[in-house]
């Protein structure tokens, strides 16, 4: 019986098949290092993965390919370049004659994975405002009581120690131990911070020596990061060596570069301090014995130039009392009755003119008036040979106002009389 004979594409077809059902393959995270690296102009992104063991004896590379795809190129946040470790998770197919791991997350193992979860913590903080320079707290000038939160023994709290001493033997150092590595590391310095935060400090100073990004890890827990910003206390971060950089460095309201700088800034210099205010009182001194001699040089001149003014105005007194006398003795009692006396009789005599005038003018007004009434008088009327015709009491002024055989009354001068109308004939010359 013959064997079935299968092309290559079949094989390639069946493997591909294989590999896609295996739940293993398909979704698979696969730690390396980087051999070769090709970011393609389409945006693709194609690996050589490499490892080195020991086979029966001598060195041996296992190698393996991997591609992403450009879309998932866009979401990462490193560039990955030869000698990285990295963690690929992704699934593996045949491509070709051979097969290949095909990605859709590239991460950084060890050490660059815990660098991705600084810079990815980092952003996060600064996005919720935990960095802002609005929230930083000044430090205190002169600071006498200063916490420190770090372990209880090695080289941190004793140069912290030396340079406080140094500085300022009058200084309180109050230590607050914690373990600044390993697991328990975060919360033991978040329970140190509060601790110290309830004490009434002047400032807090938070840190350990230097060492690995897994050493100084602690100091990059969020837990800690937010135990910082919420204390009320001013803290100073002194984590690790100068070029290290941790969270803690970024929320923290100071960073010194090593622990015996953090002492530096926390800690002021008690002789300078003593020589500034010597000077200080120097100054001041000479600056009050300066406003003392102008004080006493302005009180003189204000002395003199007020004594010129009083002289002044009693001499100008003098002279008024001088020229009021002579004004008086020229007015003697009996020629200021005498003028007063002229005074009256003329205002007599001209109020006497006024009021003939006026009694003379009022006569002749009424005068005027009188024979005015006069030619008004009915009576004078009558005399020219008028009379007033009534009938019933009401005067009669048309010829309307009475009928035929009605009576009427007329009044004369010297009497009355009784008439009878015999006839009404009425004409308008009269109003031509």
């Amino acid at each position: 019986m013959s064997q079935k004979t299968y092309s290559v594409r079949e094989v390639n077809e069946y493997i591909k098949a294989v590999l896609a059902k295996d739940p293993f393959l398909s979704n698979i995270v696969v730690e390396g290092e980087v051999s070769s690296v090709k970011y393609h102009s389409s945006g693709h992104l194609y690996i050589d993965l490499k490892e080195e063991v020991v086979s029966r004896g001598r060195k041996v590379v296992e190698q393996l390919k991997v591609v992403m795809w450009a879309s998932n190129v866009r979401s990462m946040n490193f560039n990955v370049e030869v000698g990285q470790k990295i963690l690929v998770t992704g699934g593996v197919s045949i491509y070709g004659s051979g097969y290949q791991v095909y990605a859709n997350k590239i991460v950084l193992a060890g050490a660059g994975l815990l660098y991705e979860r600084f810079e990815q913590l980092k952003r996060e903080l600064y996005e919720k405002g935990l960095f802002d320079e609005m929230y930083k707290q000044p430090i205190p000038t002169y600071a006498l009581n200063i916490g420190v939160a770090t372990a209880s023994t090695g080289a941190v709290i004793q140069d912290i120690r030396n340079v406080a001493s140094r500085r300022n033997k009058y200084v309180n150092i109050v230590l607050k131990p914690c373990t600044v590595q390993g697991s328990d590391a975060a919360v033991s310095i978040v329970n140190a911070i509060h601790t110290l935060d309830a004490m009434d400090l002047d400032v807090i100073i938070v840190g350990r020596g230097g060492g690995s990004i897994e050493d100084l890890w602690c100091f990059n827990e969020e837990i800690v990061a937010q135990a910082i910003f919420d204390c009320k206390t001013p803290i100073i971060s002194a984590v690790g060596h100068e070029t290290d950089f941790t969270i803690a460095d970024y929320v923290a309201d100071l960073r010194a570069p090593t622990p015996s700088a953090a002492a530096e800034l926390a800690v002021f210099e008690y002789d300078v301090f003593v020589r500034q205010l010597e000077y200080y009182m120097d100054t001041l001194k000479g600056s009050l014995q300066q406003r003392i001699d102008s004080s006493k040089n302005n009180l003189q001149s204000i002395r003199e130039t007020l004594g010129m003014v009083m002289q002044n105005n009693v001499n100008h007194k003098k002279t008024m009392l001088e020229q009021t006398a002579k004004r008086l003795t020229l007015l003697s009692p009996k020629s200021k009755l005498a003028s007063y006396k002229t005074n009256v009789e003329q205002v007599s005599q001209k109020l006497n003119e006024a009021v003939n005038r006026k009694v003379e003018n009022s006569r002749y007004q009424i005068r005027l008036l009188a024979e005015q009434l006069h030619s008004c008088s009915p009576l004078t009327k009558m005399s020219s040979g008028f009379g007033h015709i009534s009938q019933k009491g009401s005067t009669i002024v048309s010829v309307k106002d009475v009928k035929k055989s009605e009576s009427i009354k007329v009044t004369l001068k010297d009497g009355f009389i009784d008439a009878t109308v015999n006839d009404v004939e009425q004409s308008d010359w009269l109003n031509k």
